[in-house]
């Protein structure tokens, strides 16, 4: 083996170690982020809404993280929506809807098809 090589390898493998590592806090990211959309969507369009059920499924779709202990999500009426807060060991996010309202999105294509013409 080579200096050369004695000296670049140690980078190299410490490069794929923190390549690794950043690919497992993104997976755990994506996955957070996706559990709190999911709960936020069935809360809103689910027609009982029964908050403590969506927690626990949103729980037990966090405990797939590889890093770190699974968080917990709570979900509340927030004004004509509802309000997702991701609690994790750092620290707390939270995810905001405003609501699946059919009747507005209806209302704004009839008043554009009458201004079209």
């Amino acid at each position: 083996m080579t200096v050369e090589a004695a000296l670049v390898m140690p980078v190299v493998l410490l490069a794929l170690a923190a390549m690794i590592s950043f690919s497992w806090r993104a997976h755990d990211i994506v996955l957070e982020n996706s559990a709190v959309n999911e709960a936020v969507e069935l809360y809103g369009h689910l027609m009982d809404s029964d908050s403590e059920r969506i927690e626990r499924y949103a729980g037990e779709r966090l405990s797939a993280k590889l890093r770190d202990e699974a968080g917990s999500v709570t979900i509340e009426k927030y004004r004509d929506g509802s309000r997702a807060v991701l609690h994790t060991s750092e620290g707390r996010r939270q995810l905001d809807d405003s609501g699946f309202r059919p009747e507005k999105v209806m209302r704004a294509i009839t008043l554009t098809e009458v201004l079209e013409k």
